[in-house]
């Protein structure tokens, strides 16, 4: 999984084209959640906009690692085909 735009970090894994432009990708992502970009209406609840790829012909299935200050949680996204 990579990621590109103003919260991708970490090392540079290639390049796209993202809007026309040249973006580097990223292994990383970074939310900080003192500096939210967006309010959403439920109070205490933040959105960040970004973008992730995976290479073409992937099964689909990611792990997610979230560190926070006081913990680190995994979440498991799969892609299931219907039929």
């Amino acid at each position: 999984m990579v990621f590109v735009g103003k919260w991708a970090s970490g090392p540079v894994a290639g390049t796209d084209v993202v809007g026309g432009k040249s973006a580097q990708q990223h292994t990383e992502l970074v939310l900080d959640r003192q500096h939210p970009p967006l309010n959403t209406i439920q109070a205490g609840t933040v959105t960040w906009g970004f973008a992730a790829g995976l290479a073409m012909g992937s099964s689909g299935c990611t792990r997610w690692q979230i560190d926070t200050a006081g913990s680190t949680t995994e979440v498991i996204v799969t892609r299931s085909i219907p039929g």
